[in-house]
C-alpha cells in the first residue's frame, strides 16, 4: 500500500470520526460540514503539468499520423502508468468523500427521526 493511499485512509477515518462526534449530532444542519469539500482541494495535485505535456504530445503524434493517413499510435507506457496512478488517487479521494457524505446523510436522517418529521409533515398539510 502506498503512503498516499495510507494517508487518504487516515484522512477518511478522521473525517468520519469528526462527522459522527456528539458535537456534529447536535448541529442544526448536518450538511454544514460538507461546505469544506472544495473541488479545487479535492483534485489538487492529482494531474501534473507533465501529465498535460504527455497527453498533448500524444495528441500531436496522433494528429500527424492521421494527416499522413496512418493509424494513430497507442498511448505510451508512461501515459498508461500515469492514468493508473490518477485513477487510483481519484478513487481513494472519492472514497473519502463518499464516506463523509454518507455520514452527513445519516446525521440528517437521525435528526429527522429526533424531530419527528415535523418539518416535513407541516409541508404536506399546507397543500
Amino acid at each position: 500500500m502506498t503512503l498516499r493511499l495510507q494517508l487518504c485512509k487516515v484522512a477518511a477515518v478522521l473525517a468520519l470520526s469528526q462527522m459522527s462526534s456528539p458535537a456534529f449530532a447536535g448541529d442544526k444542519d448536518p450538511f454544514e460540514k460538507l461546505d469544506a469539500i472544495n473541488p479545487e482541494v479535492l483534485f489538487k495535485g492529482i494531474i501534473r503539468e507533465d501529465d498535460v505535456s504527455m497527453l498533448f504530445k500524444h495528441l500531436r503524434e496522433s494528429m500527424a499520423a492521421s494527416a499522413r493517413g496512418e493509424q494513430a499510435p497507442e498511448p505510451s507506457e508512461a501515459i498508461n502508468r500515469r492514468a493508473e496512478v490518477v485513477q487510483r488517487e481519484i478513487a481513494a479521494r472519492g472514497s473519502v468523500l463518499m464516506g463523509v457524505m454518507l455520514s452527513a446523510f445519516e446525521a440528517a436522517a437521525k435528526q429527522m427521526v429526533r424531530e419527528g418529521f415535523s418539518e416535513f409533515s407541516g409541508r404536506s398539510n399546507a397543500r
